[in-house]
């Protein structure tokens, strides 16, 4: 498992496997985790669909060419797959 890195933003606390160091750190409870991993190619029967996003009830996934793919799952949990 990657190092946790726990950050207070807006009045949420993250957890974090990247690390962002211009955030405040915070510790305990967290209410969004952030993980590097593999996202889903598509998201199932989206309600709403853009250049570059899908998006359904609870599910939102964000391409960015050569950059990374960002999958939201319920509003509290984020993956991130980097890109080439």
């Amino acid at each position: 498992m990657a190092d946790s890195f726990f950050y207070k933003i807006f009045g949420l606390k993250i957890r974090s496997e990247i690390e962002f160091p211009e955030l405040q750190k915070s510790s305990g409870k967290h209410d969004v985790s952030i993980y590097v991993g593999s996202t889903p190619d598509r998201i199932e029967n989206p309600e709403r669909t853009g250049a570059r996003f899908t998006a359904s009830p609870g599910r939102f996934l964000l391409k960015i060419d050569g950059i990374a793919k960002y999958f939201v799952r319920e509003g509290n949990l984020i993956v991130v797959e980097p890109g080439p």
